[in-house]
């Protein structure tokens, strides 16, 4: 459901068509996921951003969350030509006294469930920390969103 949506979505944004090798506007594919989670709502976003996480080939469930938030930050880099945090957005990530802090920083653009559903599907890789346990925090002023897992 939630990629047909969003190929209708990335055409009327003028992606028609997704190769794995092109480049596409940030932009573009930003305001098509938008769309997307507002047309299918919260849970299918979800969905779809535990998804776009699968897809990514080294994550194989057993790193920590450390290394695979160091994946994360490589496969957000790789994913933007000329990636800039400002102009993209990226991960931060930290240990905790009782957990680890997960954020999105700069110029986050997808929207709140959808990134939810990524940094879900994170966790889920990650041999240290349970999925079930994540919580969405408060975001901090250099932050777009939150999330803490615990111990």
């Amino acid at each position: 459901m939630f990629e047909q949506k969003l190929r209708k979505f990335l055409a009327e944004h003028g992606i028609d068509e997704v190769k794995p090798d092109n480049w596409y506007p940030f932009d573009n594919f930003a305001r098509a996921v938008t769309d997307v989670e507002d047309a299918v709502g919260t849970m299918t976003a979800v969905v779809g951003g535990r998804t776009m996480v699968s897809l990514i080939g080294r994550l194989d469930g057993t790193q920590s969350l450390a290394e695979t938030m160091e994946i994360a930050k490589e496969a957000n880099r790789n994913a933007y030509q000329n990636f800039t945090v400002d102009a993209a957005g990226h991960y931060s990530y930290e240990e905790t006294d009782d957990g680890a802090r997960i954020a999105t920083v700069g110029g986050w653009q997808h929207p709140q469930q959808f990134t939810k559903g990524i940094i879900e599907g994170f966790v889920e890789n990650a041999t240290d920390y349970e999925m079930d346990d994540l919580k969405e925090r408060r975001s901090q002023s250099d932050e777009v969103y939150a999330f803490s897992v615990p111990r």
